[in-house]
């Protein structure tokens, strides 16, 4: 397993210059970002809480429109260029849902200051200030913002952003359909809310009344690796039992 892996966080925001940024979060009296522009430190004022993160802004207007137009509202997207001028990207050390809850607490702290939203690249998440705004956060709220379930369209279904909480993305050969997401989520979540021990091959299920699985330890080949979904600490191939039973007769 990859011990390295750190979640990345990108906020577009208005910031033309480091100074446009800096000041306005040190005036807050929370966090201070120390170091150069390109190369810094993320801090929680008066504690050990810290993130390597930079400003960006180098990026050009139509790169910062194909990536971040769903932050803004249809009116704004048809009338390019969108008003970023950089983005403030969060480097952190993941694996719990205190180091979660952490991060989520500065990335309140850079909206405040002009953020227009955020995207998570390795699971693939979009979301606007004016959402962010309106979460209750608790585990499970952690879990469904850093975790996303899609289908692989070749017969299954895989989530993404696992590795968030330092743990191995699920793939199931279901269909993409109220029972196929039911069935991922509520694994996924067991795997990153109870933190079991699972061995390669074992066998489960998730109710005593539901169908029993057989679980397999692989290496993500289903991503290449600069994918950005692509899970350095593997996956979890879950194939329903009956189905290997029928094979085997």
């Amino acid at each position: 397993m990859n011990e390295q892996f750190h979640t990345t966080i990108l906020i577009p925001g208005p910031w033309k210059s480091w100074k446009d940024f800096g000041l306005p979060l040190a005036a807050r009296g929370n966090y201070i970002h120390m170091g150069s522009p390109t190369m810094g430190i993320l801090s929680k004022v008066k504690t050990e809480i810290s993130f390597k993160a930079y400003l960006d802004p180098h990026g050009s207007q139509e790169e910062y429109s194909d990536h971040f137009a769903p932050l803004f509202p249809k009116e704004m997207q048809d009338r390019l260029p969108l008003p970023i001028h950089s983005v403030f990207i969060i480097e952190a050390e993941g694996g719990s849902f205190q180091q979660m809850e952490q991060l989520c607490a500065a990335i309140t702290e850079v909206l405040k200051i002009g953020g227009y939203g955020l995207k998570i690249p390795n699971s693939g998440k979009i979301i606007t200030r004016e959402e962010w705004e309106g979460y209750s956060f608790s585990p499970d709220t952690f879990f469904r913002t850093f975790v996303s379930v899609y289908d692989t369209g070749n017969g299954g279904i895989l989530t993404c952003g696992m590795s968030n909480f330092g743990q191995r993305d699920v793939f199931v050969p279901l269909t993409f359909d109220d029972q196929g997401i039911d069935f991922i989520v509520s694994y996924a979540w067991f795997i990153v809310y109870d933190q079991p021990i699972i061995k390669d091959q074992q066998t489960f299920s998730l109710s005593e009344d539901s169908p029993s699985f057989r679980i397999f330890e692989a290496e993500d080949d289903m991503r290449e690796a600069d994918h950005p979904f692509h899970n350095p600490y593997g996956l979890w191939k879950v194939w329903p039992q009956e189905w290997l039973d029928r094979e085997q007769t």
